[in-house]
């Protein structure tokens, strides 16, 4: 008969504090799925996988991580108000910002903030292993297609952009453009591949920098400003 051996409360208690505790906020959950085992592929981390913004402030007062991946575009909240609580939780606790927002403002509040890492999804899923254990031995991950902004505010020019087209980000011209058509939500998500969830973030953005509060408006906005959304 053959012999498994499971360890006592105590010798499970000595293994946890030993090994890496990671929380994974992710809202989509095959993307949350597929992170989640890329990540414990490392023998010496626990994960945790989340894909709330309630459910991820819960936990990194009860878990006290040592690392944070965190999305930004979440169901009920923006990530980016997650990495002030983390940070008082555990001041240092490594953060990691995957996310699809490349914006400069979203790079520079989270750097500020304490984000040791900027990446984007689209080319950073499949090495996140890889990623994190450079971040353990000191290294910063910054996605080279948004490290400008980072680059003009050390060196004291990041000035306030011009108003013209309102600084839409491309993403957000694009969602804007889809609005202009009349399309709903899951359909510019299925166009746009990606998430209603970011969908509704790109919206909240495009409404605060055109000043409106609703969809009328807002195409109203780009007739009156020849907006180009191209």
């Amino acid at each position: 008969m053959e012999y498994i051996y499971t360890p006592t409360k105590l010798e499970a208690s000595a293994i946890m504090k030993n090994c890496q505790k990671i929380l994974l906020v992710e809202d989509q959950k095959h993307t949350r799925q597929f992170l989640e085992k890329k990540i414990s592929q490392n023998n010496d981390c626990f994960v945790s996988a989340v894909g709330t913004f309630q459910g991820a402030k819960t936990l990194l007062l009860e878990q006290t991580p040592d690392f944070l991946v965190l999305d930004l575009g979440l169901p009920d909240g923006n990530g980016l108000d997650l990495i002030g609580p983390a940070i008082l939780a555990n001041p240092e606790m490594l953060i990691l910002v995957l996310t699809v927002f490349g914006e400069d403002a979203s790079v520079v509040r989270a750097i500020q903030a304490g984000a040791k890492g900027y990446l984007l999804k689209d080319r950073a899923l499949e090495e996140i292993g890889d990623v994190l254990v450079s971040m353990r031995e000191g290294h910063s991950p910054i996605d080279h297609r948004v490290a400008r902004a980072l680059l003009e505010l050390v060196s004291g020019r990041s000035d306030p952009k011009p108003s013209e087209g309102f600084d839409l980000s491309r993403s957000e011209k694009a969602v804007l453009a889809h609005i202009a058509q009349g399309r709903q939500y899951k359909e510019i998500a299925y166009e746009m591949d990606i998430s209603i969830n970011t969908v509704r973030e790109y919206i909240r953005r495009i409404y605060k920098k055109l000043q409106v509060n609703s969809r009328f408006d807002a195409v109203q906005c780009v007739s009156e400003y020849n907006i180009a959304l191209d």
